[in-house]
């Protein structure tokens, strides 16, 4: 009864969100996109018994699908962290109320595994298990193989769990996931002839014959990662519930240097703060920090992304990404205490040009980032210059568009209790379109005036709008407080 009742509160919480009316249409194409990611799924599990047969005319289908498991499985993990949040747990409301704060937690925990996100490779199991499981094993055979993936998803689900609730409190675990599927892919490489694919095969084969001791084995995990779960998410819900931070002294830099900035000064001071003292923006600087390492060294020592199209895109990304991670929830955070800028003449101006000049001093990172690149001969100087000025340029002259319009409090450390945080699906689409613009101008003009000419047109392009920048701050500025009362509802509304 009480995980009805709460379940309908969240429904409710969805539809008097703020943003939920100017989601509808976002929410509406990013479905027609997944639409078409579930219809390329299904042609893939149609197709994928003959081509496996193809691979291997002896061989079940089913068989060798069962041995690349641990392949699906990995590569469901880490598509996780680009689609799947941490399950919010809004409990602070219900603190008061005689509720045992457990069943809330279990309540949150079964909605994660209940989630779409669970089912989402069931569009190329399905297809492909009535294509080469039901002429063999019949229409068991076809439930038991799609019921014990369902588990080993749910698994997946909670390992995921585990390893984001981690990574959020300390940086130390992204060795977790890393340490243990590298483990499995050296294991894999050093020893071709290891048990690993045997036993896959013997467990996904138990599920088609409906094997006790293979089900016992995924049920068993599962359990232990869901009370694993429960137990940390518990712990750290509690502890921000409670505040209960240490509290030790240490020498705070008092950046004097930035004094000679006047107020513009003090809001990149805040900016820096910002960064250092608060766990959610702590962790997305973090985020973008990894990301920037993670693709420089791929662009400089692999030849994965050697296509025009996809060394443009690497690129542009690198330079482009903390910004975006940040900025397209830009005066979210200040909706903390908006209420205080907003009472004094010109401040919000003086906010923007710091946010705008901080990040212009973050590009410094990836253009050096990019030099064994260009040591290497993947990219040319003009390529890292203009990849630089259209970051500082168009790209971000769009992502300050959101200050206008953003009116949802970001929290500056809770990211288990408290309210949704994420980001809306405007934003995402915004994103997708941020990066997808730059990198077709790059190749369209490049097509039309070769490849010098046409970078050195972006470059002129980028350093305009760079120089411009006091122009469009001014008008976002504007639009903003003409928009001021409305959104400083939406933010009070979602503190």
């Amino acid at each position: 009864m009480i995980y009805s009742i709460l379940r309908q509160h969240q429904k409710l919480a969805s539809k008097r969100h703020p943003m939920f009316e100017r989601n509808r249409y976002a929410k509406l194409i990013t479905a027609i996109a997944i639409g078409i990611g579930l219809v390329y799924l299904i042609l893939i599990g149609l197709f994928l018994p003959i081509i496996l047969h193809a691979v291997r005319p002896n061989g079940e289908a089913s068989r060798l699908f069962n041995q690349g498991m641990p392949y699906l499985l990995m590569l469901d993990f880490y598509l996780r962290f680009l689609f799947q949040k941490i399950p919010v747990q809004e409990i602070k409301p219900y603190i008061l109320l005689p509720i045992p704060r457990r069943q809330l937690i279990h309540f949150f925990m079964l909605r994660s595994g209940s989630g779409f996100h669970n089912l989402f490779w069931f569009a190329l199991l399905i297809p492909f298990a009535f294509s080469a499981i039901l002429t063999h094993q019949g229409i068991s055979g076809v439930i038991g193989f799609l019921a014990g993936y369902w588990v080993l998803f749910l698994v997946n689900n909670y390992w995921y769990l585990l390893c984001r609730t981690l990574i959020n409190e300390r940086l130390v675990f992204i060795f977790l996931p890393l340490v243990f599927y590298g483990t499995f892919i050296a294991i894999e490489i050093l020893f071709p002839g290891n048990k690993l694919n045997t036993l896959t095969l013997n467990i996904g084969e138990g599920f088609i014959s409906w094997n006790p001791l293979c089900w016992a084995v995924p049920l068993i995990l599962l359990l232990s990662l869901y009370l694993t779960d429960f137990y940390i998410q518990r712990h750290y819900a509690g502890k921000e519930l409670a505040k209960s931070d240490s509290t030790r002294l240490r020498h705070v830099s008092e950046y004097s240097f930035l004094d000679r900035w006047g107020e513009t000064g003090e809001y990149i001071r805040l900016e820096i703060r910002l960064r250092i003292r608060n766990k959610a923006v702590r962790n997305q600087f973090r985020t973008g920090i990894i990301c920037m390492l993670a693709f420089s060294i791929l662009l400089s020592f692999s030849n994965i992304y050697d296509t025009g199209f996809m060394k443009n895109f690497i690129c542009v990304y690198n330079f482009a990404v903390l910004g975006v991670i940040t900025l397209v929830q830009i005066m979210n955070v200040e909706g903390n205490y908006l209420d205080g800028l907003i009472s004094r003449k010109e401040s919000v101006l003086s906010l923007l040009k710091a946010k705008y000049y901080f990040n212009i001093m973050l590009l410094i990172i990836p253009l050096v980032l990019c030099i064994p690149a260009i040591w290497t001969g993947k990219i040319t100087v003009l390529t890292a210059i203009t990849c630089l000025f259209m970051t500082s340029g168009p790209i971000y002259a769009l992502l300050f568009q959101l200050a206008v319009y953003n009116h949802k409090t970001f929290p500056l450390d809770s990211q288990i209790t408290g309210k949704n945080a994420g980001g809306n699906s405007f934003q995402s689409l915004l994103t997708g379109f941020i990066f997808l613009i730059p990198i077709l101008l790059n190749d369209l003009f490049c097509w039309i005036w070769g490849e010098i000419a046409g970078q050195l047109i972006l470059l002129m392009l980028g350093i305009i709008l760079t120089l411009t920048h006091p122009w469009w701050l001014q008008n976002i500025y504007r639009r903003f407080m003409k928009r001021r009362y409305v959104n400083l509802d939406g933010f009070r509304n979602t503190r």
